[in-house]
C-alpha cells in the first residue's frame, strides 16, 4: 500500500513539475515584441513559394473549402531540392475547391505525368476534374508545366501571397488585445495573437479597397505564428441560435504549413473511374 502511495505521489510531483516547466516557457509579449514577430512572419510568408494551405469559409448555409499544395521534392535537411538550373525538382501543384450549396467540386493537378505503360513519354499537363453532387461531369487536360501554372493568371488568386494579402494592411496598432480572451504570448517557437480589429481599421480598409475586410464583424481574430511564419488565421463570430442565445463559431479559418504532403499527378492516358456512378472518363483535351 505504501509503495502505491509513494508512486502516486511521485507521479503527482512529476506532473506538477512538468506543468510548471511548460508555464515557464510562456512569455507575454510587449508591443514592440508583437510588432517585430508579426511583421517578420508576414514578410516571410509573403515570400514563400512552397506551401500547403487550407481555407474554410462559412457563408450562411454554404460552406466553401479550398486546399492548395505547391510541392517540391525535399532533401534530407527538409529543404526543397533544385536541379542544375536552379529550378525546383519534382515540382507540382494540386488544388481542390469544394462548395456545399450547390454541391460542386473542382480538382486540379499540374506537373509531370507518367504514361500508364513503361515506354510512354512523360508529359507535363494541367488536369481539371469537375464534379456535381459527387458525380464527375468532366475530365480535361492541357499541356502546361507546374511553373507555367504557378505564374498564370488562373492561379494568381490561389497564391499564398494573395490569400494573406490583407495582413499587409493590418498593423499591430489595429489590434485590440484588451478584449476578453485577448492575448499576445510566445511559447517556445509559437506566438499566439488573439485580438479584435479596431473599428478604425475596418473603416479604413473598406474606404481604401471598396470592399469589406476579411475581419469585418469579427468577435475575435486569432493569428498563430510558428517558426517566424504565419501558421493560421481564424475569424470568430457569434451566431444567434435564438433571441436569447448565441454560439461562437469559426467564420473563417486559414491554415498553412510550408511542407505539404506528397501526391501523384494523374496519368494522362489512363481512364478516371467515378466511384459514385462506376463510369469511366478519358482525359480529353481542353477546348
Amino acid at each position: 500500500m505504501k509503495k502505491r502511495a509513494i508512486r502516486a505521489l511521485a507521479l503527482l510531483l512529476a506532473a506538477a513539475l512538468l506543468t510548471t516547466g511548460l508555464a515557464g516557457c510562456t512569455q507575454k509579449l510587449d508591443e514592440i515584441e508583437i510588432q517585430k514577430a508579426y511583421e517578420a512572419a508576414v514578410r516571410n510568408s509573403l515570400d514563400a513559394d512552397i506551401y500547403y494551405w487550407k481555407e474554410t469559409k462559412l457563408q450562411g448555409k454554404n460552406t466553401e473549402y479550398c486546399q492548395v499544395n505547391v510541392f517540391a521534392g525535399q532533401g534530407s535537411d527538409y529543404e526543397p531540392l533544385r536541379d542544375d538550373h536552379g529550378a525546383y525538382s519534382d515540382y507540382k501543384i494540386s488544388l481542390q475547391q469544394i462548395s456545399s450549396q450547390p454541391q460542386k467540386a473542382v480538382q486540379i493537378y499540374c506537373g509531370l505525368s507518367q504514361g500508364k505503360d513503361k515506354g510512354d513519354e512523360a508529359k507535363a499537363y494541367l488536369f481539371t476534374q469537375s464534379s456535381e453532387e459527387d458525380k464527375i461531369v468532366s475530365c480535361t487536360k492541357q499541356p502546361m508545366t507546374a511553373q507555367e501554372y504557378y505564374h498564370s493568371e488562373a492561379f494568381a488568386p490561389y497564391l499564398l501571397s494573395s490569400r494573406i494579402a490583407e495582413l499587409r494592411e493590418l498593423t499591430v496598432d489595429d489590434m485590440d488585445f484588451s478584449i476578453k480572451d485577448g492575448q499576445a504570448e510566445q511559447k517556445v517557437n509559437v506566438t499566439e495573437l488573439s485580438f479584435k480589429p479596431t473599428d478604425a481599421y475596418l473603416a479604413r480598409y473598406e474606404q481604401k479597397y471598396g470592399k469589406k475586410s476579411l475581419f469585418d464583424g469579427a468577435k475575435k481574430v486569432s493569428i498563430e505564428i510558428a517558426y517566424d511564419r504565419i501558421a493560421h488565421i481564424i475569424v470568430y463570430t457569434d451566431e444567434k441560435l435564438d433571441s436569447n442565445m448565441s454560439v461562437e463559431i469559426e467564420q473563417y479559418k486559414f491554415e498553412v504549413v510550408y511542407l505539404g504532403p506528397k501526391f501523384d499527378v494523374p496519368v494522362y492516358n489512363k481512364k478516371v473511374k467515378d466511384d459514385s456512378t462506376k463510369k469511366e472518363f478519358d482525359w480529353v483535351d481542353a477546348v
